[in-house]
């Protein structure tokens, strides 16, 4: 059967509207566990105890930035799709990115500033602990890339 023009046009739009819903749950997956680090970084000052989780936890910040960034382009491509652009938070990409500070922030407060191992655990090092260091792993400050491909 041969699909009508109000079909496909009608098809076109519910495709749309789900890869709106998708980027847009995706999107705030991201968001809340970004805010839930940010929120164990508030904490770590009043409960070391929380140290040793919150620095591991940490080791994903920068893929959480990356993942956010994506997603965050994908509700903006979706929302364009829609023509729904009015839509589009441009404040979350700031508060999301004053979270990331806030974050690195506290990690290097607590971390040890002769013994360093990257966030990312890349070749430069491992998210475990490095000889003779504290109980906890530590982490290199990481870098803000020069540049978001959006």
């Amino acid at each position: 059967m041969v699909e009508t023009s109000q079909e496909k046009a009608a098809r076109e739009q519910r495709l749309a509207v789900r890869a709106k819903t998708i980027s847009l749950l995706n999107r705030e997956g991201t968001v809340n566990r970004n805010k839930a680090l940010a929120e164990t970084a508030a904490r770590v000052h009043d409960n070391l105890n929380l140290l040793p989780n919150f620095l591991i936890a940490a080791g994903d910040l920068d893929s959480l930035w990356t993942s956010f960034v994506s997603h965050n382009q994908a509700v903006l491509d979706a929302l364009l799709d829609l023509d729904l652009t009015s839509e589009f938070s441009t404040q979350l990409e700031t508060e999301i990115r004053s979270l990331y500070i806030s974050v690195v922030t506290v990690v290097e407060q607590h971390t040890p500033k002769s013994e360093t191992v990257s966030l990312d655990g890349s070749a430069n090092g491992s998210r475990h602990n490095v000889p003779g260091s504290t109980q906890y792993p530590v982490y290199q400050k990481y870098r803000y890339p020069l540049s978001v491909v959006i």
